[in-house]
């Protein structure tokens, strides 16, 4: 599901933080349009398999950049502007 094309910033109530995950996705999708985001549910069955792979914390919000975590639980806006301009 592409969050640019229907413009949904809203992310499930068993979030680390929902209110603040949202105004998070919606900085990314309205200054960086070019970043591709992909919102993987933790209830969905494949979740599993990024919980091994990145070694990410039960139920936390983890940012996945170019097949690496380089932020688990939900950043600041200075924060993921940092991260963006380390890579």
């Amino acid at each position: 599901m592409d969050l640019r094309e229907i413009k949904d910033f809203s992310v499930h109530p068993s979030a680390d933080d929902p209110v603040n995950l949202s105004v998070v996705l919606k900085h990314l999708y309205e200054k960086h349009p070019e970043i591709e985001v992909e919102v993987v549910d933790s209830r969905n069955f494949f979740f599993f398999l990024y919980l091994l792979k990145y070694n990410i914390k039960g139920g936390k919000t983890a940012w996945i950049m170019e097949g690496k975590k380089v932020f688990e639980g939900i950043p600041t806006i200075e924060q993921l502007e940092q991260i963006l301009q380390a890579h």
